[in-house]
């Protein structure tokens, strides 16, 4: 079935979505077309910037500036929306830190005759490596491109065809090892209730492909194919109260990334008042060899976070986070377990208009490690604000 849909949907996502922004923007739209934009700027005050114990910890200031754009318009039964920004980090101090980098996003929703639905969207997810993960610079970006075809979206029983392709890319020459690419093909069946709950079974089968090294270092071919079943279930428990659980189990086959594994997901949220919300949750996760640079077995992650829009203009929202992570993976010199402690007790959202808000953001951070170098506490800081046009 894997090498089937693999076939399948082995055409280029990204080109397909080329096209259709390059057909839009010849088309006059039958309703009007939407275009915003925003500048932000924030500053943030680092009390551990390399991460380090707590009798070397130096600090950091960073200025962070930000601007994007957004497109949004309607033709007939399809959507059309474009979202593109830039990122950039300036340090105080160390300046060889100072990095710029953007994010995208590009999205076509159709509504078809026969019941049908596609989606056909594509996004850049880009980040910056903290330096607890690397002491070495890098961005890590994510582009992603996805085609889903869905028969019967508002029926009971409802019916997903579709296809992925993912690059993920390092900037930092010392990672490009850990530059891959995804490719999957994916079918699913979903059973939605009168309450809207929902039932959705899917089978995923694809391949990861890392920039070719295994013939000048065979012990670090990270290539796999892999075969994924996955269950979820939405639950509306009330108008207030939403649960979800989901439950993936997967089958790798590699050299190093040869294994059978889990993944979980529960998450519960509760509208306590129309101003409050609770929520919290918990995932498990068995990433594969070479995803991430610092290779955890296993991260479990547990959470509660709160919210609580005082008025229309002002909210604040808390959060607590632990995070534990297995290294054993069969290369690891030092097998651990880590625990992490992150506690975002006060970000607080001022809306002083709709043009322009202000932002209060805390945090602190605990790193438990058998290995000295790896143990830290860090506390941040910043306050930004951002207009929009």
């Amino acid at each position: 079935m894997r090498d089937i849909l693999k076939k399948t949907f082995s055409f280029k996502l990204s080109a397909l979505t080329l096209l259709i922004l390059t057909q839009s923007n010849g088309v006059t739209a039958a309703e009007e077309k939407l275009i915003s934009g925003a500048l932000g700027a924030s500053q943030l005050w680092d009390s551990n910037f390399f991460r380090d114990p707590d009798e070397f910890a130096v600090s950091e200031q960073v200025t962070v500036l930000t601007a994007g754009v957004n497109v949004a318009t309607n033709i007939s039964r399809q959507q059309l929306s474009a979202r593109w920004g830039v990122r950039s980090f300036q340090h105080a101090e160390n300046d060889q830190f100072d990095e710029t980098f953007q994010t995208g996003f590009a999205r076509w929703n159709g509504a078809w005759s026969g019941d049908f639905t596609s989606n056909l969207e594509w996004s850049r997810d880009s980040y910056l490596v903290d330096r607890w993960e690397a002491e070495e610079n890098d961005v890590v970006a994510r582009d992603t491109a996805k085609f889903v075809l869905t028969k019967g979206r508002e029926n009971r029983f409802s019916f997903q065809l579709g296809a992925s392709q993912a690059n993920q890319n390092h900037s930092n020459d010392l990672f490009t090892k850990l530059n891959f690419e995804d490719r999957e093909g994916f079918v699913g069946i979903t059973y939605k209730t009168p309450s809207l709950s929902t039932l959705t079974l899917c089978y995923r089968g694809g391949d990861r492909v890392y920039d070719d090294l295994s013939a000048l270092d065979p012990s670090r071919d990270y290539n796999f194919d892999f075969d994924q079943l996955e269950l979820e279930n939405i639950w509306k428990i009330s108008s207030k109260t939403t649960s979800t659980v989901s439950f993936t189990r997967f089958k790798r086959n590699g050299i190093l990334n040869d294994s059978t594994g889990d993944y979980a997901t529960v998450d519960f949220s509760w509208d306590a008042t129309p101003k409050i919300q609770w929520r919290t949750g918990y995932t498990y996760k068995k990433p594969a060899l070479g995803e991430t640079i610092d290779l955890p077995t296993t991260i479990q992650t547990g959470f509660l976070s709160f919210s609580w829009d005082f008025s229309s203009k002002l909210s604040l929202t808390s959060r607590v986070e632990k995070v534990m992570r297995d290294y054993r993976n069969i290369d690891e010199q030092f097998p651990r377990k880590e625990s992490q402690i992150n506690i975002a007790p006060i970000t607080l959202t001022y809306a002083m208009n709709d043009a322009l808000n202000f932002k209060l953001d805390t945090s602190w951070r605990r790193n438990e490690s058998p290995k000295p170098d790896r143990a830290y506490e860090v506390s941040q800081a910043s306050l930004g604000a951002t207009f929009r046009f």
